[in-house]
């Protein structure tokens, strides 16, 4: 990030998370990059995510370069129809 990001109100991405998570508090971060949902989404994606719940069983972050704000995966399902994602929006607040 530029010098002038310093005392912004600008958001940090994926990557600087990873790293302060890393920097602060000793939690290594892993980042799989898929471009786009469908067959690359159900081939590398799905994969990882079924690891990480076994093993681990905590939320992934998950960004997005046309739906950029971030979301969390709290869980992953895959089935004869194919994967299917529990996602929660922290931005979203309900309506008023």
């Amino acid at each position: 990030k530029p010098a002038s990001f310093s005392g912004s109100k600008e958001w940090i991405g994926t990557f600087e998370a990873s790293l302060v998570l890393d920097y602060l508090y000793d939690v290594p971060c892993k980042l799989v990059h898929v471009r786009g949902g469908g067959a690359e989404l159900e081939q590398v994606a799905v994969e990882e995510l079924h690891r990480h719940f076994e093993k681990h069983g905590s939320p992934v972050m998950m960004g997005g370069d046309r739906d950029n704000s971030s979301k969390g995966i709290l869980g992953v399902c895959t089935g004869t129809n194919g994967s299917y994602l529990l996602v929660v929006d922290p931005h979203y607040f309900g309506s008023k």
